[in-house]
């Protein structure tokens, strides 16, 4: 006869593999102490953080640029 041993249970700990960025997601990663099981969870990307100075938008994170043009100056002269 086979005796078996109650289980024990995951016991997680987590780290940080890839930070996430403006555009790109980052991976953590969970290791179970009792048994050695991983397992990956994804993180979302951050998305970008933008100040505004007249018409150029300039990511505070990664210094990504964009224009932003309004109706008016498509008018201007």
């Amino acid at each position: 006869n086979a005796v078996f041993a109650p289980a024990k249970g995951h016991a997680w700990h987590s780290s940080v593999l890839t930070q996430p960025a403006c555009t790109t997601a980052g991976q953590k990663e969970y290791v179970c102490a009792t048994c050695g099981k991983r397992v990956y969870e994804a993180i979302p990307a951050l998305g970008h953080q933008y100040v505004y100075v007249k018409n150029i938008a300039t990511c505070t994170v990664c210094r990504h640029q964009k224009v932003q043009l309004n109706v008016e100056m498509l008018y201007q002269g």
